[in-house]
């Protein structure tokens, strides 16, 4: 009866905080993966701790929670713009194991909401990857993922279907998730070619997820999203709409190898993943109409157990004549200081190109990034950054600029 009361709080506890208003963003802007994993973090790491050996008691019951918070503080430079800015973003969320519990064996079900609020970076430096992957252009609070999974016994086989961010465990890397800009923690390409969104940060839509493979070896992912109309006001109700007719759905897939230690030398991810839309979206009445669909590369290379390369490439085609292609390239390391072991850095670059049909002027942009982390306390990180850009929005009306953030990160 206990368990039975504390799931009940938890999913009015998610509904309260639920809100139809719906953020939108010009380009990729995915979150660091912040779910997946952050249940395995030690609570001695966590702001809140362990709460007196309440949180231990709870967890093994099959009840965990999870919290963090970011905070950017934001800085652009441009030759004709300089502005401050400051965003945050709340999530808190609870992963219920169902076989931990008694209830069914394998089954688990992930409830979160997200909270979004402050002025997004990219006004002063108009760049289209985006500087902070926090950034949205519309203050709102909402669910973020409610999905059920099932693991299959005696078997590597996951199945989910629900609220669930794509991006969770589909095209990224464990190193990629350092960095702010978003194009390294999603695919910019993809992003940007798309008709509707993608159901990723910040707004999720219902799919169906199958995942096979373990910690090592080789793995696929393939899901299917709902797509998500770009503007509140094409919005039927709520944050999503289940207009499969007019917005589509998205198919992706991912097949690859990984290793999941996290010192590993050599391969510790390759990966291809496609998708594709079911739906034709024109550009324009005299224009030919095509489903949009693309292509990527994803690899991750230990060099040393305290050093990983990282590197994407991908192809976008959304129309008929006209393609997006981003490659993102990176560097990230840890123990700067040679006795800290908990800090991380990282060096890496983003070009996302646009054919010219597309109007850009200069068919690239082009985001450069210095950043490190550090943790001064348990659940507290602090992180600057500093990114050039090059050609920001792809068109020489726009100067290049600097986008120097402090992030604050609080785990709870």
């Amino acid at each position: 009866m206990c368990r039975l009361r504390l799931l009940l709080f938890a999913f009015l506890f998610l509904s309260v905080l639920a809100n139809a208003e719906e953020p939108v963003v010009r380009g990729p802007a995915s979150v660091p993966n912040r779910i997946e994993g952050e249940q395995a973090k030690p609570n001695s790491e966590k702001l809140s701790r362990d709460w007196g050996g309440a949180r231990s008691y709870i967890q093994k019951g099959g009840f965990t929670f999870f919290g963090t918070y970011l905070s950017d503080f934001a800085w652009g430079l441009t030759a004709h713009e300089v502005g401050f800015r400051w965003m945050g973003n709340l999530l808190l969320g609870a992963d219920l194991s169902l076989d931990q519990m008694g209830a069914i064996p394998g089954g688990r079900i992930v409830m979160s909401a997200m909270g979004s609020h402050g002025r997004g970076l990219s006004q002063v430096t108009h760049d289209v990857q985006l500087a902070s992957n926090i950034e949205v252009s519309v203050n709102s609070v909402r669910y973020y993922e409610f999905f059920y999974e099932q693991s299959i016994a005696a078997s590597d086989l996951a199945i989910s279907f629900g609220l669930q961010d794509l991006n969770s465990t589909m095209g990224v890397t464990k190193g990629s998730t350092l960095f702010l800009q978003s194009s390294f923690g999603f695919d910019g390409a993809l992003a940007l070619a798309t008709p509707t969104s993608i159901s990723t940060f910040p707004v999720t839509s219902p799919g169906l997820r199958v995942r096979y493979g373990g910690g090592n070896g080789f793995y696929a992912n393939l899901g299917a999203f709902v797509g998500v109309a770009r503007a509140p006001r094409e919005l039927d109700s709520g944050q999503f709409s289940m207009n499969m007719r007019a917005n589509g759905v998205l198919g992706a897939a991912e097949v690859g190898y990984h290793q999941s230690a996290e010192d590993a030398v050599g391969v510790r991810k390759v990966a291809l993943m496609a998708w594709g839309y079911s739906k034709s979206f024109p550009r324009a009445q005299d224009e030919y109409s095509r489903k949009p669909q693309g292509l990527g590369l994803i690899s991750e290379f230990g060099i040393t157990p305290s050093y990983v390369a990282v590197a994407r490439l991908s192809y976008a085609d959304p129309n008929a004549q006209r393609y997006y292609s981003n490659i993102a390239v990176s560097i990230v390391g840890k123990g700067f200081f040679g006795e800290l072991d908990h800090d991380q850095w990282g060096l890496g670059i983003s070009r996302l190109y646009a054919s010219s049909s597309m109007g850009a002027e200069a068919p690239h942009e082009t985001a450069v990034e210095a950043t490190m982390a550090w943790k001064f306390a348990p659940g507290v990180q602090v992180q600057p950054s500093a990114q050039y850009l090059v050609m920001p929005s792809a068109t020489t009306r726009n100067s290049n600029g600097w986008a120097l953030i402090s992030r604050l990160r609080f785990d709870l």
